[in-house]
């Protein structure tokens, strides 16, 4: 009896190891569980850092720009970085995306010249996570070259970028939000 007592411990004792073993687990506060249903969509937010030099020296920012739609505008002589960063703390992200197009313009003596190029798209997609999702993913960061300069003696008469950015969580919500910079000459 005694043997049998510990044979069926020592079994239910195996089972529950077993069971804890191959039970998934988002403990990690970076992951959340997937749940059944999800009414909201994710955020999404654009990280910019601009280094402006200054005669006291290099002033630099890191601002996040939250809104469906977003301006901001810089010097020719600055340094600007983007990233898009997409959170979801219910459902986790599913997809994320980031594109663009850049567009600058300059008067000359014989004429206007202006002229436009697409940026490509930068995606991830975490589609094959299917029981605990992450509820945050970073795009890389982009470097933006906003050191546009015109032909001799051409003056720089419009020069901006516009990006869009995508997110959607795991239950199909979706997001969207736009970033343009406008650029100036100091």
């Amino acid at each position: 009896m005694k043997k049998s007592f510990l044979k069926s411990f020592y079994f239910l004792a195996l089972a529950a190891s077993w069971n804890m073993g191959c039970t998934p687990s988002c403990g990690d506060p970076a992951l959340v569980a997937i749940p059944a249903a999800d009414a909201t969509a994710p955020k999404g937010k654009w990280m910019v850092s601009v280094l402006t030099v200054t005669p006291s020296g290099p002033i630099s920012s890191m601002t996040p720009y939250e809104d469906p739609s977003n301006t901001l505008t810089v010097k020719t002589t600055d340094e600007v970085t983007v990233q898009w960063v997409a959170t979801d703390e219910e459902s986790g992200i599913k997809t994320t995306s980031m594109e663009g197009s850049w567009v600058q313009a300059c008067s000359t003596p014989s004429g206007p010249i202006s002229a436009t190029a697409l940026i490509p798209k930068v995606e991830q997609d975490l589609s094959f996570l299917t029981v605990c999702a992450l509820k945050s993913w970073s795009l890389p960061r982009t470097e933006v070259n906003v050191n546009l300069a015109c032909p001799p003696a051409g003056t720089l008469t419009d020069a901006s970028y516009t990006f869009t950015g995508k997110a959607t969580n795991m239950k199909g919500g979706g997001s969207m939000s736009v970033l343009k910079i406008n650029i100036t000459a100091p």
